[in-house]
């Protein structure tokens, strides 16, 4: 028996909607990649499908298709992000909440946790 569990990341779906760096914009997948790996997933039990950063088409675009699969999504955002615009709203968040996925953090400004300041750091978590 296979108990390897897949984890599929995903930092963003479709054309940013905000002036990204090169680095982010590199990490984005096609909306066309993304429905294809949802179908793909949709059929199996050993993968987890993961979202980083908040941005808005974790919302619009990711989770009416988890919801259309039932599939659980777990979604980490940058706290400081928030209501920004190009990301998640706290009313977005809240309803995917309310249906079963899954909101964690992933810092409050986005910095590499390596090195900082116990400061910074309290920062980052709290």
């Amino acid at each position: 028996m296979n108990n390897n569990i897949v984890i599929l990341n995903f930092h963003g779906i479709g054309n940013p909607p905000r002036n990204a760096s090169q680095g982010e914009k590199d990490v984005w997948a096609k909306e066309r990649l993304f429905i294809d790996c949802i179908d793909f997933v949709a059929s199996k039990t050993n993968m987890v499908v993961t979202f980083d950063d908040g941005n808005i088409s974790d919302y619009s675009i990711a989770f009416p298709m988890l919801q259309k699969y039932e599939i659980t999504g777990y979604f980490f955002v940058i706290a400081g992000l928030i209501d920004k615009k190009g990301y998640c709203s706290q009313k977005d968040l809240r309803e995917m909440r309310k249906h079963g996925m899954i909101i964690g953090n992933h810092g409050m400004g986005h910095k590499s946790w390596r090195g900082l300041s116990d400061e910074e750091y309290a920062v980052e978590l709290h």
